[in-house]
């Protein structure tokens, strides 16, 4: 009876068969979720995965609509910023400006001023701590462009072509306005667009430029005064 026993566990552990009679491969068989399991994603994975990503991909959209509008303002600071620093670098040269005689063609002049160029003789830096006289010129260009020239001061007038340093400040500049005060002997002012006085230099410079970026119109002012002769 033992040996039939034994030779019984034999026979199912040879044929891989259980106490119900069936092979360990037909078990394995009959398993298909951890078969699901072994071989890749449920569809309950799936679609926590999914819900997730819409989560955070709402979330970096929201931020962002959020951010539009910070940075616009700063660009729009910039912008403003680097107009008043134009301004700035102009009238500190009209502030500089020496009772030398500027020239132009056959003409001579302490400063010539119109409302949209200023020419006039200024000690200027040429260099690292280094600072020379100049011949200085301001002018808005048709194209909108305002551009700042520098060359040295020649006695005779005679500019050589290749030493003049020639820079665009702006390039778009939607207006640009220079306005000259003389003081009349009864202490009276008097505003002048053009300036064309030959031998004195003006009381006082105003000026109004604008510009446009991003579709947006920027606009700047300054003033520089002189002391009354």
């Amino acid at each position: 009876m033992n040996a039939l026993k034994t030779d019984n566990r034999f026979l199912s552990s040879t044929l891989g068969l259980t106490r119900s009679g069936r092979s360990q491969q037909d078990l394995d068989e009959s398993r298909p979720v951890a078969k699901a399991t072994a071989d890749g994603f449920t569809l309950i994975e799936i679609l926590i995965v999914l819900a997730l990503t819409s989560v955070m991909a709402g979330l970096v959209f929201a931020m962002m609509i959020q951010m539009r509008p910070i940075v616009a303002i700063e660009q729009r600071a910039q912008a403003q910023n680097r107009l008043e620093r134009v301004a700035d670098v102009i009238m500190a040269d009209v502030r500089n400006a020496l009772t030398l005689p500027s020239i132009e063609g056959d003409r001579r002049a302490l400063l010539f001023g119109g409302p949209h160029h200023i020419a006039f003789v200024s000690i200027v830096p040429t260099g690292f701590k280094a600072r020379g006289l100049r011949q200085v010129r301001y002018e808005m260009e048709a194209g909108g462009d305002l551009v700042r020239s520098i060359a040295p001061r020649r006695v005779s007038g005679a500019k050589d072509a290749s030493t003049v340093q020639r820079d665009i400040l702006l390039s778009s500049v939607a207006g640009m306005r220079l306005r000259y005060l003389v003081r009349k002997s009864n202490n009276e002012i008097e505003w002048l667009d053009d300036w064309k006085a030959e031998d004195r230099l003006p009381d006082a410079v105003v000026l109004q430029i604008s510009a446009k970026e991003n579709g947006n119109l920027f606009r700047a002012g300054a003033v520089v005064w002189r002391p009354a002769r």
